[in-house]
């Protein structure tokens, strides 16, 4: 006799993702990410489009409407890709933006124009944040590699306007 098979509640689902997004100086990159049981968080797609947003703040003082138009355009890509992936209302969880952006004369405008065309809301970075990450970044590679952890380490962030330099030695700084 064959038993009869049952169709169970406990169908395996798929992971819960979580996405960033970061303008940079020079693009507009997002992380897509699945959480693990131990609490890490396992990259599952990686996204990045140029936009030179340093350039025109560098150049003009202000971010012009090209580069403007262009990170709208790239953000709703990046919703839509988001819904294809599951998250529903295609927003990431968190959408930070580079240190760059207060040198820019028309910050408010891009942060509300981005806002209004693709319901967003950015966070601009600060200096000590944009360190803060930089040294949890290297916090993390350095309790990959324990030879690096051990011995003295330099890390350098040159970054467009600025530059930082984070000093270890046996893996503290």
């Amino acid at each position: 006799m064959i038993p009869a098979t049952t169709s169970s509640s406990t169908t395996a689902r798929a992971p819960q993702l979580i996405a960033t997004i970061h303008i940079g100086a020079n693009a507009v990159s997002m992380l897509v990410g699945a959480p693990s049981e131990g609490g890490d968080i396992k990259p599952v797609d990686f996204f990045e489009q140029p936009v030179p947003l340093a350039r025109d703040v560098f150049r003009r003082g202000s971010i012009g409407r090209t580069v403007m138009e262009r990170t709208v355009r790239v953000l709703r890509e990046y919703r839509a890709s988001l819904r294809e992936l599951g998250i529903a209302d295609g927003k990431p969880n968190r959408i930070v933006c580079t240190n760059i952006l207060a040198e820019a004369q028309n910050q408010d405008i891009f942060l509300n124009r981005i806002h209004v065309a693709c319901g967003l809301e950015v966070e601009p970075l600060d200096d000590g944040e944009q360190t803060r990450l930089v040294y949890m970044k290297t916090q993390r590679l350095l309790g990959a590699n324990k030879e690096l952890a051990r011995a003295r380490t330099m890390v350098v962030h040159i970054g467009p306007g600025n530059t930082r330099v984070v000093m270890f030695q046996r893996g503290r700084s």
